[in-house]
């Protein structure tokens, strides 16, 4: 028996993940976890666990730990980043997260 932690962010669990938010009408978790299928895909065979990632919208911490709670995995870092546009004078802010395995998974 390995002691190594299985460092991979599965793809396959986040959509099926995806799928029962969508259906519970749990828009925000799903919307989230969406960005994080999207941000995996996006970096291909690298995995984003353990690396911070940013995704495009603001997202209260209890949705992100939510949501990384049902796949086993725990925040290292959250914080938010805004942007601000001279063109338009608006703000955008992200949410800004680092996360790892949980114990024991």
């Amino acid at each position: 028996m390995s002691n190594s932690v299985n460092k991979s962010f599965d793809l396959i669990a986040a959509f099926n993940l995806f799928k029962s938010y969508s259906q519970k009408r749990q828009h925000a978790k799903a919307n989230f976890i969406a960005e994080l299928i999207g941000c995996q895909i996006f970096v291909g065979s690298k995995s984003i666990v353990t690396y911070e990632v940013r995704v495009t919208k603001r997202y209260h911490k209890r949705t992100v730990t939510a949501v990384l709670d049902d796949m086993n995995y725990k925040i290292v870092s959250f914080h938010y980043q805004s942007n601000y546009s001279l063109a338009d004078n608006r703000k955008h802010t992200y949410t800004i997260i680092t996360f790892t395995p949980a114990e024991g998974y």
